[in-house]
């Protein structure tokens, strides 16, 4: 007779195996699927219960417009005008990780983000420096069943994703010793990930192209020097729109040879990332393969 599983073990199999040795019979909080559930499970790990999701959204809310300027420069107006939308309507899914870095920056808290999907990231404080003691909460999120998130309560010391990237390139300068606490945690996950040469392939594609797509391509520059003149007079923060924009400035057309450059190399990236992408989906289907094999074989 077949076991049937229980939803924490349903559940569980949506988690990465590196974090099940810390992962307890009560450490899997569910809660409502209403759209609300990842402000939900923020409100468990500040040791709320998840009806208060409603002040969660309310705080995020305001640090998106407090530090409005910060979070354009980093996001983009695109990205920011998403982030902001699905934070102040109540029904919207949350976008992770980045909405982690908000989240992280409000509360002065860590914020872990699982998923076998979509990777995983640890999102750390912008503006404020870590606290004097080593013991802190950690608000721990996973994305199970396409489209749902929870509350995973792990055990001290372990495994630390790698830092959300947007982090290193703008946390102030007092917030750089929250990076000093997780070096040995996520030395620990990075070595789980290396421990054979086709799961450090996986691992290194699925950062590229899970942090990389929505934002790394428009931030690298072709031209700096006319690059950046634009970028900071016109608050242009993305390449296809610095190029949409030059291109109907008079005296700046395309027969600009600096111009042509940068198109010509923005359709390069474009063409990499799309070999890329399809590479990482047949390596994600042979990784995902091995990891229920790996599962099968544990339950």
């Amino acid at each position: 007779m077949s076991h049937q599983l229980s939803e924490t073990e349903i559940l569980l199999r949506q988690i990465p195996s590196i974090f099940h040795p810390h992962i307890s019979s009560t450490s899997i909080q569910n809660v409502e699927p209403d759209g609300n559930c990842g402000f939900r499970s923020v409100a468990l790990g500040l040791g709320h219960p998840e009806d208060y999701w409603p002040r969660i959204r309310w705080d995020l809310v305001h640090e998106l417009e407090y530090r409005q300027h910060e979070y354009r420069r980093m996001f983009g107006t695109r990205d920011y005008s998403n982030i902001y939308d699905t934070v102040s309507v109540a029904g919207r899914w949350m976008v992770m990780p980045h909405t982690g870095l908000v989240i992280a920056s409000k509360y002065n808290k860590v914020v872990v983000s699982l998923s076998n999907d979509r990777g995983c990231a640890t999102s750390l404080p912008f503006w404020s420096s870590p606290p004097q003691s080593d013991s802190h909460e950690i608000i721990v999120i996973a994305h199970v069943n396409g489209n749902h998130y929870i509350r995973v309560d792990l055990r001290e010391g372990f495994p630390s994703p790698r830092t959300h990237p947007m982090w290193n390139a703008y946390k102030s300068d007092i917030a750089s010793g929250w990076r000093d606490r997780y070096v040995s945690r996520q030395n620990t996950f990075r070595e789980y990930y290396y421990r054979d040469p086709v799961s450090a392939l996986l691992y290194e594609l699925l950062i590229l192209c899970f942090f990389s797509y929505n934002f790394m391509m428009a931030e690298l520059p072709t031209d700096r020097v006319a690059l950046e003149k634009y970028m900071l007079s016109d608050r242009i923060l993305r390449r296809r729109r610095l190029i949409d924009h030059l291109e109907h400035t008079k005296g700046c057309g395309p027969t600009s040879g600096w111009l042509n450059r940068l198109k010509a190399n923005h359709m390069e990236d474009l063409r990499h990332l799309g070999v890329v992408n399809a590479f990482v989906d047949k390596m994600y289907v042979v990784a995902r393969k091995r990891e229920k094999d790996v599962v099968d074989i544990e339950y």
